[in-house]
């Protein structure tokens, strides 16, 4: 004879179902909603460059200054090159003279009143000249320097009036656009990886998913640190971005369950 289950125990028994059915979709739900992979990302300057005085004299003009921005073609420093010019005029003139002379010895050679030598040494006396002026004018050129390509103004080491010896430094500048950014990344996670796999950026001073910036990867270190075996990648941003060097974040991989 089987006994009838009281009342009072039923009730029991649903609630056990219901806490054992919320307990199953709690692990379901952990299963499926797993964490990214991410890494720390820092950004790095890209094309940096440091321009040296070609020549000591003194500057008549350095009109930029540390975190401008700079087009190419745009003059970053003009020294003062008035002497040069002025030597140039003198050695001009003195061609003249010589090309009057070389002038002179040919016709005289003509009539036998001169010989072939003093024609040779006139000529070669006027090429002297025109060697040298023709030096002054390339040196002249690098009276003006002007910014190879657009850019970011790094640091100004002069100021006007200062004379700078040569091979000084004047300018360094961050070339536009190519700015890296540096990811360290664990050996067995760089199997997976390979050049063209895009990613997300987040700054450490980002506040939500919004400030997710896509970038790609453009190269990887050639070996792996053999201490803490991780490897260097390194990734530029996808389209315009307000990145400066020095930012550091993550990196944000794709999860692989997702392709």
């Amino acid at each position: 004879m089987r006994l009838p289950i009281p009342t009072y125990i039923k009730p029991v028994f649903g609630l056990s179902l219901i806490l054992m059915g919320g307990l199953t979709a709690s692990i379901a739900m952990a299963k499926t909603e797993t964490a990214p992979v991410t890494a720390r990302a820092l950004v790095k300057a890209g094309d940096e460059i440091v321009l040296s005085a070609p020549m000591s004299r003194p500057i008549k003009s350095a009109p930029f200054r540390a975190g401008e921005k700079v087009r190419k073609g745009q003059v970053l420093i003009r020294f003062d090159c008035r002497r040069l010019n002025a030597d140039l005029d003198a050695r001009e003139a003195t061609i003249e003279t010589l090309k009057l002379r070389h002038q002179s010895e040919e016709e005289l050679a003509r009539y036998g009143a001169s010989g072939t030598y003093e024609v040779a040494v006139a000529l070669s006396e006027l090429n002297e000249a025109r060697a040298e002026a023709k030096a002054l004018r390339t040196h002249l050129q690098d009276c003006v320097i002007r910014a190879p390509f657009h850019a970011a103004v790094q640091s100004r080491s002069v100021a006007p009036f200062e004379t700078p010896a040569i091979g000084a430094p004047l300018y360094s500048l961050i070339r536009a656009d190519t700015h890296e950014i540096s990811v360290i990344v664990s050996a067995r996670l760089s199997q997976s990886l390979s050049v063209g796999d895009r990613l997300s950026f987040r700054s450490d001073v980002a506040n939500d998913r919004a400030d997710l910036i896509p970038i790609e990867i453009t190269r990887m270190a050639p070996s792996i640190d053999p201490v803490s075996q991780t490897l260097e990648i390194f990734a530029r941003p996808i389209g315009p971005s307000k990145l400066r060097p020095g930012t550091s974040g993550l990196a944000i991989f794709p999860d692989p369950a997702a392709d």
